[in-house]
């Protein structure tokens, strides 16, 4: 049991490192562009994500989807993402305001986010 662990963490080590390691960062602000603390969920955005769909089953939880903190300045950063790849960025405040964002995420690189504005419930359907 040990060894058929083992293996499968080597594996999933080689598909990391294959698929190459992205980062990305961006800030969350308000409508009038002042910064906000908030959780901020990125996932894979499918149908773009490209593994077979039982593969990416079979991968961690934490590789499909990832989490941040914004800072006081809004500021976010995820470094684990894997490249190649296309996400969804979005940010659900508990007072019912909303903003989202898409990116790609570049091996070896941080992709430096577009600003994501959050606003209430109602303007964000427009």
């Amino acid at each position: 049991m040990a060894k058929r662990c083992v293996a499968l963490i080597f594996i999933l080590l080689a598909f990391l490192c294959l698929a190459g390691v992205a980062g990305a960062a961006g800030r969350v602000v308000d409508e009038e562009g002042q910064p906000v603390r908030a959780e901020v969920h990125i996932h894979p955005a499918y149908p773009d994500f490209n593994l077979p769909r039982p593969l990416v089953k079979r991968l961690p939880a934490q590789h499909n989807s990832w989490e941040a903190v914004t800072d006081d300045q809004g500021r976010w950063t995820v470094e684990t993402l894997l490249g190649d790849f296309d996400y969804n960025v979005w940010v659900r405040m508990p007072d019912g305001k909303s903003g989202d964002t898409q990116f790609t995420a570049k091996p070896g690189e941080m992709v430096k986010v577009d600003d994501i504005v959050v606003k209430p419930k109602e303007q964000t359907e427009q």
